[in-house]
């Protein structure tokens, strides 16, 4: 993991949340520096830069660094078609808006999904499996997946 040392830039983890702060954790014994994006910031892990605001509230972002990387790892808050789609999908849009033009400079970014998207895979899923939704909520993660795909 040594090409995520701090001379080479910041790692922003949007969704900072569970996943995300383990990810912070191992990232930063690696010595990167990183930008943890959440509502509570309180809740970050020693060390992560706190970068409050709300992926699916329009206005929340600040302005976002020059990045060497980026994990999208948002959480929905609720188990709706619409909240999934403010973070999975409008959430993309307002953090590759608030990038600009940086976002296409990004040495890596990763868009953390959810297996839900290959709906009932009988408990086997692989990188043949297709991604086929079986709800409304993963149909908006897919959504959200290939945003990701065409913003970054």
């Amino acid at each position: 993991m040594n090409t995520y040392k701090r001379m080479d830039g910041p790692i922003l983890i949007a969704g900072c949340g569970y996943v995300g702060s383990r990810l912070a954790l191992e990232l930063l014994a690696s010595g990167a520096n990183v930008l943890g994006l959440r509502r509570q910031v309180q809740l970050l892990p020693a060390g992560v830069v706190p970068v409050p605001a709300d992926l699916a509230s329009p206005g929340t972002l600040p302005e976002v660094p020059s990045l060497l990387g980026l994990v999208y790892s948002p959480s929905a808050g609720a188990r709706t078609r619409d909240a999934y789609r403010r973070a999975y999908v409008d959430g993309v849009d307002r953090l590759a808006d608030a990038l600009g033009d940086r976002a296409s400079g990004l040495a890596r970014a990763i868009y953390v999904s959810s297996t839900a998207v290959y709906g009932d895979a009988e408990g086997l899923v692989d990188e043949t499996t297709p991604a086929v939704a079986s709800n409304e909520t993963s149909a908006e993660i897919l959504v959200g997946e290939a945003r990701f795909l065409d913003r970054f």
